[in-house]
């Protein structure tokens, strides 16, 4: 009796809906039910952040780790090697911390120079004595002459 369109309920894949139990066979190998994935709205995030909060906390862990190792009256902390980028200011340092890292925030680097720490903001230059550390200050800014 149906001979119209009616009955097929459109075209494509269309009908294929909650009731069409006939239909579902030919798309349960496919991605047509349900939602998939998801689309990020704004920008990514540059930089993977710590708090000087969180390296106090971890602190045993990080020591065992590598991520922290004692140097004379300081404790360096690689905070590249542990995967952070950014050094953030919650928190209170206890300790002499001899920092490196890409970047840091404005109160994170006054709060490590208050505890009688350093902030390396260079890679090349974390581990260096200071008359090195000048040189490789200005090789990052480029003051030296090249030919």
């Amino acid at each position: 009796m149906h001979r119209g369109a009616g009955q097929r309920g459109g075209s494509g894949a269309s009908g294929t809906g909650k009731k069409a139990h006939c239909k579902k066979p030919s798309f349960w190998g496919t991605d047509y039910f349900g939602k998939h994935g998801f689309k990020m709205k704004g920008p990514l995030c540059e930089y993977i952040a710590v708090n000087i909060k969180e390296i106090e906390d971890c602190f045993d862990s990080w020591q065992k780790k590598g991520f922290i190792v004692k140097k004379e009256d300081k404790f360096f902390v690689d905070l590249e090697k542990a995967g952070y980028t950014k050094l953030l200011s919650t928190g209170k340092p206890t300790r002499k911390y001899l920092v490196k890292v890409e970047c840091a925030s404005q109160g994170a680097v006054e709060k490590i120079k208050q505890a009688g720490g350093e902030l390396s903001l260079d890679a090349e230059d974390a581990a260096k004595p200071a008359k090195e550390t000048k040189v490789a200050a200005d090789k990052a800014n480029k003051t030296v002459k090249t030919k």
